[in-house]
């Protein structure tokens, strides 16, 4: 029976100072890791010099075993976008393929898990045979150790198992998931066929609002092709802004 080989797809612009302790919360439960980077943001603005630098270092280090740029032509359309969005996630999931995991997880650099519920979860979806497993998400604001009360109404896609039909779509009413998910985030679940999962053993810890510099995350992301979008990108801006001002005291009170 051909061994298991769990592999992670990072997809990179900005917010590289999270990278490399996002791996490290990883690495010890994955077998091999590659980073999908771009030069340029979605809405035309250049790269920090120190991505390259630190790509290069985890590379050294042994850390990652792979570094893909991505290169498109910046466009001001939505749709087009959109399919460059996909067209990265597929090209790091078509390296995971081509070395030999059977299974992937896509992650930003955002993204961190405790590693004993790592270890757990991925046992069971191993043990279980389970092709698409989600779990919770909690944010995290100004500093790690601030972390919303609840977790997220929607869901993260963790494991997945790699096929020939393991690709993003990008289309929420082709995905056919049991329960809201980014449509960028998974590959297709066909019910007839495929095993899904939601572990409650697990959550994903976002540090969605800490970063070096917040502002470029908000204007380098998809959001800012649509009207609903931008309006949620001014939405964080504000809270942000908000909390930063904002005491121990009145943070933990619940002030926002």
């Amino acid at each position: 029976m051909k061994k298991n080989k769990l592999g992670v797809t990072y997809s990179v612009f900005c917010g590289e100072e999270l990278l490399r302790s996002s791996i490290m919360s990883v690495r010890n439960q994955v077998d091999y890791i590659n980073v999908v980077w771009q030069e340029y943001s979605w809405t035309g603005e250049r790269m920090d010099e120190n991505l390259l630098i630190l790509l290069k270092e985890l590379i050294n280090e042994g850390l990652i075993q792979k570094i893909i740029k991505f290169e498109f032509e910046v466009s001001q359309s939505a749709k087009k976008n959109s399919y460059y969005q996909c067209k990265k996630k597929n090209l790091g999931i078509k390296d995971l393929k081509l070395a030999g995991c059977t299974h992937g997880m896509l992650m930003d650099v955002d993204e961190f898990y405790r590693e004993e519920e790592f270890k757990k979860a991925k046992e069971f979806v191993y043990a279980n045979r389970i092709t698409h497993s989600v779990c919770s998400i909690y944010d995290y604001r100004i500093l790690p150790i601030y972390r919303m009360q609840e977790a997220r109404d929607y869901c993260v896609s963790f494991i997945f198992k790699l096929s020939v039909l393991s690709w993003v779509i990008g289309k929420k009413r082709i995905n056919n998931m049991p329960c809201v998910i980014d449509a960028f985030r998974t590959t297709p679940l066909l019910p007839i066929i495929n095993k899904f999962y939601y572990l409650n053993m697990i959550s994903m810890h976002h540090m969605t609002g800490i970063r070096r510099d917040y502002g470029k995350k908000l204007r380098s992301t998809l959001s800012n092709f649509s009207e609903t979008g931008r309006m949620a990108i001014k939405e964080y801006g504000e809270l942000q802004n908000k909390m930063e001002k904002m005491s121990e005291q009145e943070i933990l009170r619940g002030g926002v």
